[in-house]
């Protein structure tokens, strides 16, 4: 298989243009004549707002018809791969997913290929780099060395997903831990603080699985594709498939199957830690709910009795300003009377005083 310089086509960022003009990109799929399954793939890449927009996937290919006599057999395929990478941040969540891109066209003739590969990844250039420094790769024409290549590719964006489903399960042990052992009778100081954030933070986790599960199915997909495409090959004679590339795309499968029923399993303990989570919720908010009640009753008791207490202060402050003003009375009688006889005793001194003088 020659392998020409293939085509890398980066993008700004993961969710960014691609780095190469529309006019660019026009030229280079025309001169190659990419077939239309292609350019259905593109969309899919570009400016985005989440991880879940516009997706691709499956295994596409255009095989020559049996028994063409054309001197210049040529076959291709495209897929689109998605895969867990951790993204260094140092915040958030550390793993992003990510999407590559493989177009590949053998001409049987001359055992040239053509690659284009939309953003591609770092495991993915090594075992590119790999290829194109081997002599063999280079040299060969009977096209076992692209199908080991293609192999290459599927193992190499399959990686990560142990490590990922790793941490996703440690994420949901933490609250399953919690969910599992927290009391709901008479509080302890040491028991767990369950808040609704948990179950907040639980909903987030069953989306990363339930996208995780969505993107091992679209792997699987894939890799069958390529195995039935491989199957296809063999039966028009354009290739020979070693013991050893047929038994790593075994594996392979064999190894996103497994994921696969990783993924299931958490997602099925997720629902159960989901069903404690909500339920001891409730039981600490009936119970909450009956001590604010009580309270309550008890602060409902509390002003009863200062109303009451208020009443009866308001009723000897009745009794006083009654008190008050019959005292009131008393004095304006007293008054009138001093009134009235206030001259004649002052005449009685006066004339008192005038005798002893």
């Amino acid at each position: 298989m020659h392998l020409t310089s293939p085509s890398l086509i980066p993008q700004q960022f993961t969710w960014g243009p691609f780095r190469i003009s529309q006019l660019a990109l026009q030229t280079l799929l025309a001169s190659h004549r990419v077939f239309i399954a292609f350019l259905d793939l593109l969309p899919t890449y570009g400016l985005r707002t989440h991880d879940d927009q516009h997706t691709w996937s499956g295994f596409r290919s255009s095989l020559p018809i049996q028994g063409s006599k054309d001197a210049d057999t040529m076959h291709e395929c495209c897929y689109s791969l998605r895969y867990m990478e951790e993204n260094g941040r140092g915040v958030g969540d550390p793993w992003s997913l990510r999407q590559t891109a493989v177009y590949h066209q053998f001409h049987q003739k001359n055992g040239q290929s053509c690659w284009i590969i939309l953003q591609i990844a770092t495991g993915m250039r090594t075992r590119l780099e790999q290829a194109l420094a081997d002599k063999m790769y280079r040299n060969r024409r009977d096209g076992v060395d692209q199908v080991r290549l293609h192999v290459d590719f599927l193992s190499a964006m399959a990686s990560n997903w142990a490590l990922y489903l790793e941490y996703l399960h440690d994420q949901l042990s933490k609250l399953d831990e919690k969910a599992c052992h927290s009391r709901v009778g008479k509080k302890v100081p040491t028991d767990y603080q369950i808040t609704f954030e948990d179950c907040q933070q639980l909903q987030q986790l069953r989306q990363k699985l339930l996208r995780t599960s969505r993107t091992l199915d679209a792997c699987l997909d894939t890799a069958r594709g390529y195995a039935e495409h491989c199957h296809s090959l063999i039966a028009l004679g354009l290739t020979r498939l070693g013991e050893q590339v047929v038994a790593e795309l075994t594996t392979h499968i064999r190894q996103i199957q497994s994921y696969r029923r990783s993924v299931r399993e958490v997602i099925e303990q997720s629902l159960g830690t989901s069903k404690l989570l909500f339920k001891i919720l409730e039981f600490r908010n009936d119970a909450t709910l009956s001590e604010t009640n009580g309270a309550m009753h008890c602060t409902l008791e509390l002003l009863r009795q200062v109303a009451i207490g208020s009443e009866q202060n308001s009723l000897v402050a009745v009794d006083i300003a009654r008190q008050g003003q019959h005292d009131s009375k008393l004095l304006k009688a007293l008054s009138t009377v001093a009134t009235i006889y206030l001259p004649a005793t002052l005449t009685a001194v006066c004339a008192a005083n005038s005798t002893l003088a």
